[in-house]
């Protein structure tokens, strides 16, 4: 609720998953409705609308030639998943997973780095992706952000330390996933092998 009145501020969920449904009831003139909302999962119970069905259609072409002027192929393959990957936000935001290991892997070696580092924050598909095919747009969708690669040179004290805080961050976005070969331990952590 925002505002002087509390004008209330219904949200359904992202990626199309549930659908806000609020029912208003009038009472005498001049008082304030009852308002009430639910969300409903968008399954196979709620049907498909025209109407919305041109409006996804009109944005997602949208969106496509904005992914094209800026010289991505939005509909090319790029890799074939044998398994699924997951990339929900219950998942990246609390703990690693194949598609945060894959992630991590990549930025270590773009870095030529000891370990790679990045905030599960960062990942914003909220979704997972089936084994099959990966589009150019499937990558979009799990790092819209852009951005560069950074490589930084920490001693170990600050390391352990980035460390520990991005495992103090579970559930929020500034959850740190790291690269394989980072581990804690009871004794502290391990940096491919070596104790940090």
């Amino acid at each position: 609720r925002r505002g002087a009145h509390f004008t209330p501020i219904i949200k359904a969920d992202a990626n199309v998953r549930s659908l806000a449904v609020v029912s208003m009831a009038f009472g005498a003139r001049g008082t304030r409705p009852s308002v009430s909302a639910r969300l409903q999962l968008i399954d196979e119970s709620v049907r498909p609308q025209p109407a919305v069905d041109a409006l996804v259609k009109k944005w997602t072409g949208i969106a496509f030639d904005a992914f094209r002027r800026d010289g991505f192929t939005p509909d090319a393959p790029v890799a074939t998943l044998t398994e699924s990957l997951d990339g929900r936000e219950a998942t990246v935001r609390n703990r690693e997973g194949k598609l945060t290991q894959i992630i991590a892997n990549a930025v270590r070696k773009e870095a030529t780095a000891d370990v790679g580092i990045f905030n599960g924050g960062s990942v914003r598909i909220d979704d997972v992706l089936p084994a099959g095919p990966v589009s150019e747009y499937d990558i979009i969708r799990v790092l819209p952000f852009g951005g560069k690669v950074v490589r930084a040179s920490f001693d170990g004290a600050l390391l352990a330390k980035v460390l520990d805080q991005g495992l103090g961050n579970q559930g929020t976005g500034g959850f740190l996933h790291t690269s394989d070969g980072t581990v804690r331990t009871s004794a502290g952590w391990i940096i491919n092998g070596t104790p940090l």
